[in-house]
């Protein structure tokens, strides 16, 4: 989780840098960071969240998760079609690069107010699951 909340706070201001700046070469340099920031929470949420959902609903908890992140994103880009007129690109990214600090945030809180206990009650969960089909 925390390389998830990580790549949340590293892909804010590569947002906000792709909307703002001025130069192609920082543009692109912007563009690359957040690829790879983008990555760390994208390829990391997932398995982080088995940590926490028992080993005999992960495949519902994926499901759940891809659709949310696929309607979320689609969403965002028709919404973003819809406003780059009148908002303006710059004002989207900065928007969008808010929104990343405030997900790596809420991830921080759960992670402090949730995730110990969560984690404990799953793996007593799954002991029991594979302890029962031996």
């Amino acid at each position: 989780m925390w390389v998830s909340v990580l790549g949340f706070f590293l892909s804010a201001p590569c947002l906000y840098l792709i909307g703002s700046s001025a130069s192609l070469s920082l543009t692109i340099a912007a563009a690359v960071g957040f690829g790879l920031f983008g990555g760390m929470f994208i390829a990391n949420i997932t398995v982080a969240s088995f940590d926490v959902v028992p080993a005999h609903t992960r495949a519902s908890a994926y499901g759940c998760l891809n659709l949310t992140g696929s309607l979320v994103t689609g969403f965002a880009s028709l919404l973003e079609g819809k406003l780059k007129e009148s908002v303006g690109i710059a004002n989207m990214m900065s928007f969008a690069a808010i929104a990343c600090l405030i997900a790596g945030v809420l991830i921080l809180i759960c992670i402090y107010s949730c995730f110990h206990r969560d984690h404990q009650r799953v793996a007593a969960e799954n002991m029991g699951i594979y302890a029962s089909a031996t």
